[in-house]
């Protein structure tokens, strides 16, 4: 579990470094554009966004757009990816 939120926190920094527009906005949001959150889980939320409208426009899932930003600074994902076709072959009842 501990790769799989470095991959997703590598993602986050990565799409935060790229967007600090959306991180200003979201650190200086009135409680109107907050809804309830907090200035950390607003920004999370538009980061989270950003990311899978990326990975939507890639035409492939989110996570799978994280793992290739892993790979990209050499992040060694082969593990991740192993674990992630045998849950989704025994979830469809081919293991």
């Amino acid at each position: 579990m501990e790769l799989r939120n470095k991959i997703h926190q590598n993602a986050v920094g990565l799409i935060a470094k790229a967007n600090p527009a959306v991180v200003r906005e979201a650190e200086n949001a009135s409680e109107a554009e907050l809804c309830g959150l907090s200035h950390e889980d607003y920004k999370n939320l538009r980061i989270t966004n950003i990311l899978t409208s990326k990975a939507k426009s890639l035409g492939i899932t989110p996570w799978e757009y994280q793992l290739r930003l892993a790979e990209e600074i050499g992040m060694d994902v082969v593990s991740i990816r192993a674990e992630d076709e045998r849950a989704e072959a025994d979830a469809l009842g081919l293991s």
